[in-house]
């Protein structure tokens, strides 16, 4: 009789996950204040997309933890010569997680980072960006005081972990943060011949059909692209529309762009206030396509046209930063083919009611990990999708079955067992391994029973 695989012992049960999120729950006000203190998001904003994607990753982990990683039977076969025969797969932890740590969303992408990597048994090291400090700190007093599990915030001005990287210290690297940042981190990684993840940013791209609410699509963009604090890496910066509704919907972009004040739009610091004041003015006051130059010299994009003499549509690409470009098209392959050249995007999301053959289209053609109906970047929040880049935009997934599955590796169980009065079967020198042989050939081209 086949014994059923036992899961590791190191990965926690549900009712240890059930524990985290009772724990975790107790020291959201903390979190949320170290939010706040870091970035200069409202309690809202804060609630809504950032601890929305912890408590995501909580019930997630507690209703599928348990079928990702437990054990499995994959194969089960009975054959006359070699009885019945078993494969069963267990996961087993990586070892030690080295997360390396972005400062606009500290929370909603560290906090499902970290969760995810616990859960699958992983001893975890953390090192934050110097921005989100506070973040960081209540982490610590969360994972390594509160729950007790085998983690550790590295120093921020902690050189040692890159190094650490290369001399192969860690199993495992998680990189969330800028491209040219995140070559340093991979080079490093292969050094030692370490398997990652790397989400190097990216944006969304925005497809709007030829049917739909356009007034409530437009809303949507808007708070999109303008509420998120100015983070603008997932929010769909560049919108094509189709060109017979192009310049209702330009009219009407421009006309609930212009009802904008600056309180919509969360500035991402305090000191930055003014500098979004002055930012959001000459936006408004803009007629055609020009960059738009921010107080640090960082250039953003409005485009309320296709066309324009300073900057011609194939040339933009819209910086880090609130901006959107606008364009027009005439069929979906247009679109697909502009989005092969431009390989940044995170995500798609479509708008409004597509026929039946361009949904088929649509449905060939994206490439990216998530495709959103209707519902734009809040749907990162939901730790059942399995979000991550694409080409620039990085490799790897954070979220979803395999997002937890790339945390742990599998583990292969064979058994076999002789049926009654059956000898296990060894085939041996001489003769006799010859005819067993030959048996296994009959049995195998199926000429004997």
């Amino acid at each position: 009789m086949t014994v059923a695989l036992m899961s590791s012992s190191k990965i926690p049960s549900q009712n240890e996950v059930e524990g985290w999120a009772k724990a975790l729950k107790k020291l959201r006000p903390k979190f949320l204040d170290a939010v706040r203190d870091d970035t200069s998001k409202g309690r809202a904003e804060v609630l809504l997309y950032e601890w929305s994607a912890v408590e995501s990753s909580l019930e997630f982990l507690k209703r599928n933890s348990n079928s990702i990683l437990g054990t499995r039977v994959l194969q089960s076969s009975l054959s006359g010569l070699l009885g019945r025969r078993s494969v069963q797969e267990r996961r087993l932890p990586l070892g030690k997680v080295l997360i390396v740590g972005t400062w606009n969303y500290p929370l909603a992408i560290h906090g499902r980072q970290i969760l995810f990597a616990l859960a699958a048994g992983n001893e975890v090291y953390f090192k934050p960006s110097p921005l989100a400090p506070n973040v960081a700190k209540i982490f610590d007093e969360a994972f390594r005081g509160e729950l007790k599990q085998n983690f550790q915030v590295l120093a921020h001005e902690n050189t040692s972990p890159m190094k650490d990287l290369e001399n192969g210290r860690y199993d495992f690297v998680v990189f969330t943060g800028g491209y040219d940042a995140a070559c340093s981190w991979s080079q490093a990684a292969a050094t030692s011949l370490t398997p990652g993840i790397y989400e190097a940013s990216g944006s969304e791209l925005a497809i709007v059909a030829g049917k739909g609410n356009y007034s409530a699509i437009v809303d949507q963009l808007l708070w999109s692209n303008f509420h998120y604090s100015g983070q603008t890496c997932m929010a769909p910066r560049t919108i094509f529309v189709p060109r017979p509704e192009f310049q209702a919907f330009l009219s009407l972009f421009r006309s609930k762009f212009g009802e904008m004040r600056l309180e919509d739009m969360a500035p991402l610091k305090g000191s930055s206030v003014e500098a979004h004041r002055i930012w959001l003015e000459s936006l408004k006051a803009t007629k055609n396509v020009h960059l738009v130059h921010h107080s640090d010299n960082s250039n953003f994009v409005m485009a309320f046209c296709e066309t324009c003499e300073f900057c011609p549509p194939e040339s933009l690409t819209p910086g880090f930063g609130p901006g959107v470009l606008i364009l027009g098209y005439e069929k979906i392959e247009e679109v697909l083919n502009w989005k092969s050249k431009h390989k940044w995007s995170l995500m798609t999301s479509l708008y409004g009611s597509f026929t039946k053959d361009e949904k088929v289209l649509l449905q060939d053609g994206l490439m990216d990990s998530v495709v959103s109906q209707n519902e734009s970047i809040i749907g990162a929040s939901d730790a059942s999708v399995a979000f991550g880049g694409r080409m620039r935009s990085g490799y790897g997934y954070c979220g979803g079955v395999d997002g937890l599955m790339s945390l742990s590796r599998p583990q292969s169980w064979i058994d076999v067992q002789p049926l009654p009065g059956q000898r296990v079967l060894g085939l041996g020198p001489g003769l006799r391994g010859q005819r067993v042989l030959k048996r296994l050939e009959k049995l195998i081209m199926g000429e004997s029973k």
